[in-house]
């Protein structure tokens, strides 16, 4: 047995109190070679991030006029995790067909628009909470329950900050709904861009008529309207079966607007669903705090 120490004499010594220490210098020894080894699994984690980005960009197609679209659901084949900033630069991105019967879902990006240049960008919040709300649609479309009965009127869903409009006009796309997209004058612009690349073809002057999809290639119809937060004129026949928003709850955005918008908008029977990345945590708790304050289930 004395041929299968496990402990290396040279290596350890036992103290005053019989215990065994471990020499110093081995210790340091030891040390380095820990720290070696995790600068080699910090390289090799690396590598295979930037052998990911290379197939990246295999996904990322130049279209005839130079601008590029992103193929989201394989770029995300290549994700560990999900990273908003990732897909900034391109000008397009393509969410696939989200229904069968459909067509893909196309969304045009404008860096920098909108407030500190946030409003343009297809975050990936807005897509998960798309995703969720398709999962559970038999817990809010209450067009489905109304079809079966021979009452047709779609549910509405309003969606607060859209953006790009990707989380509503994605919802319109593969449900029977109609949805609202709302934001700010600018960025309005952008989702009535959208909502015409997805759902029809027509002139792309933003009149009234115009607002509104008729496309037998999507299930649910879409409209744009301007909403600043807080701003009572803009609350007019808005009101929501449904409310929606993805990344509104952020350092830049008035959470008290916000709030007041949410209730003004909303019925006894409506239903609230928001998505957010947790970047600020003392935000996020102050935010969850107030829907406490201001509503009896959260």
């Amino acid at each position: 047995m004395d041929e299968c120490k496990t402990i290396d004499e040279e290596e350890m010594k036992a103290d005053d109190g019989g215990a065994l220490v471990m020499n110093r210098d081995r210790l340091q020894e030891l040390l380095q070679i820990l720290k070696k080894e995790e600068e080699v699994r910090y390289l090799d984690c690396k590598k295979s991030d930037n052998e990911s980005q290379s197939s990246d960009d295999d996904l990322i197609l130049e279209n005839d006029d130079g601008s590029t679209t992103l193929v989201y659901d394989s770029y995300l084949e290549h994700q560990k995790y999900y990273d908003d900033m990732k897909h900034i630069d391109v000008n397009f991105i393509d969410f696939g067909q989200l229904a069968e019967g459909t067509e893909n879902l196309v969304i045009e990006q404008k860096k920098d628009l909108g407030k500190f240049g946030k409003g343009g960008m297809c975050w990936d919040s807005g897509f998960i909470l798309f995703e969720h709300l398709v999962s559970i649609e038999s817990t809010w479309n209450s067009s489905l329950e109304g079809v079966m009965n021979g009452f047709t009127r779609p549910v509405r869903v309003v969606e607060l900050g859209s953006g790009t409009g990707v989380t509503g006009l994605a919802l319109a796309k593969s449900t029977y709904c109609h949805v609202v997209a709302t934001d700010l004058p600018d960025v309005a612009e952008l989702i009535h861009k959208n909502l015409v690349r997805n759902f029809y073809s027509c002139d792309q002057n933003f009149s009234s008529e115009e607002k509104k999809t008729d496309n037998v290639m999507s299930r649910g119809t879409a409209e744009v309207q301007v909403l600043r937060w807080g701003a009572e004129d803009d609350y007019i026949g808005l009101e929501a079966d449904i409310l929606i928003g993805a990344d509104v709850v952020t350092s830049i955005y008035d959470e008290d607007a916000l709030l007041k918008t949410i209730t003004a908008l909303s019925s006894v029977y409506t239903k609230v669903y928001l998505a957010y990345r947790s970047r600020i945590t003392e935000q996020r708790k102050s935010f969850e705090t107030k829907l406490k304050d201001f509503y009896r289930n959260v």
